[in-house]
Formats: structure tokens, sequence, C-alpha cells
């Protein structure tokens, strides 16, 4: 433990109360019982921040939301200054919001001019692509609210009128928040799920093999 340091006698000691314990699990239960001297134990540590003037650790400073250059971080907002230079590269180079090639979990890649975020999609465009049908590539994003805030949800491809999410989850095993994006859609929806893939990506082993993804490096565009 960081707060502590074993004492030649063989003890452990509790830098609050000086309180010296045979063993550190004894220590440990002394922390449960008086939280506060976990706490006070790593005061030692703490400087005040010059821009709230509260007691915190080394690394607060640049998080701390009084800096008007604080980094961007999860739990913490932006600075303005900050938030003008992406509002800048956005307009300059037009690649902020909307959905991102590789932000997805799958294996990624290439596939006939078609960029796949998992081997799902991948298997999907081998079948269909060889039936003659062309898809879109979806980055239209349409609205929808969850949770008090106005969100938008982008299917992956268009045939037609009709849109298709490769949705990598079990038949029916969908979040709130995946309900949320269904119910709000106006349009014709496909939700090809762990059921409705099977087929395809039987045609791509058949076609490529059991690793049929390494098609990627044979087709990248």
């Amino acid at each position: 433990m960081k707060d502590n340091r074993k004492r030649k006698e063989g003890g452990w000691l509790c830098k609050t109360c000086n309180e010296i314990f045979v063993t550190r699990k004894l220590l440990q239960q002394h922390f449960n019982q008086n939280p506060n001297h976990r706490t006070e134990g790593k005061n030692s540590s703490k400087r005040e921040c010059p821009f709230c003037k509260e007691q915190r650790g080394s690394n607060h400073v640049k998080y701390c939301k009084e800096n008007p250059n604080r980094v961007d971080c999860i739990g913490h907002t932006v600075s303005e200054e900050t938030k003008a230079k992406i509002r800048l590269t956005a307009s300059i180079k037009g690649t902020i919001g909307g959905k991102r090639h590789g932000s997805g979990r799958g294996k990624k890649g290439w596939y006939k001019g078609f960029f796949c975020d998992s081997s799902w999609e991948l298997a999907f465009l081998i079948k269909i692509l060889d039936n003659g049908i062309k898809p879109i590539r979806n980055n239209e994003g349409f609205e929808y609210l969850f949770e008090g805030k106005n969100r938008k949800y982008y299917p992956d491809f268009l045939i037609g009128d009709t849109y298709y999410e490769i949705k990598g989850r079990k038949r029916g095993a969908y979040d709130q928040q995946t309900k949320a994006k269904i119910a709000a859609f106006k349009h014709k929806l496909v939700i090809i799920d762990n059921v409705d893939i099977e087929p395809y990506i039987n045609y791509a082993t058949n076609k490529y093999g059991v690793n049929f993804t390494e098609v990627y490096e044979e087709c990248k565009s």
C-alpha cells in the first residue's frame, strides 16, 4: 500500500494516527473502520490547485474545470480554446461527427471499395455483391431521443429504400439504447442479428474458407 510503510519491527504503521499493527490485514481493517485515515494519509501528496484552490493531486491542474486550457478527458469538458480548434479542424477536413471507419470492435478492412467494420459486414457484402446487389454505405444520421438527449443513429447500409443494420448481438438481446434507436427510426429497417447472419457467413466461408477475412488484404481499396 502506497500510504504506509513496513517498520523494522515487523509491524504496519497508520501514518494518520501512528498506530502500529502486527499484520497488513489488521491495518486494512483499521482503514475500513476509519476511512478518513486513508484519505488523510494521502494528503501529503496533494497541493493547492492555483485555479480552484482545492487540495488535489499532482495531475489535477491540467484537468481542473477552472483551468482555461485544460485537456480533453473523460468526465471533463474541454476548454473554449480547444473547442475552437476542433471546429476549425472540422471545417477544413470535414472529419468530425458521423460514423467513422474503424470505430467498431470487429475485424476491419476493405472489400471491393467498401470498408467493413466487422467480419459480419464483410460476409454480408460478399454474398449480396455476388448476387448483383450493390448497397450504399450509409453516412446519414437519424435523430432519436435517449436518456433525455438527442442522439443520432447510423444504420450500416442502404439498398433501395431499405436500411440494413448488421447487429453483432444475439436475437432479442438489445439494450435500451438500441431499442430506442429502432423505435424512433421512420424508414424501412432490417436488423441482421446472429441468426440472420448465418447464411451470409456460410456463403463467405464456402467461397473464401474459414478465415475469409483474409480477403481484406487481397481486395484492399
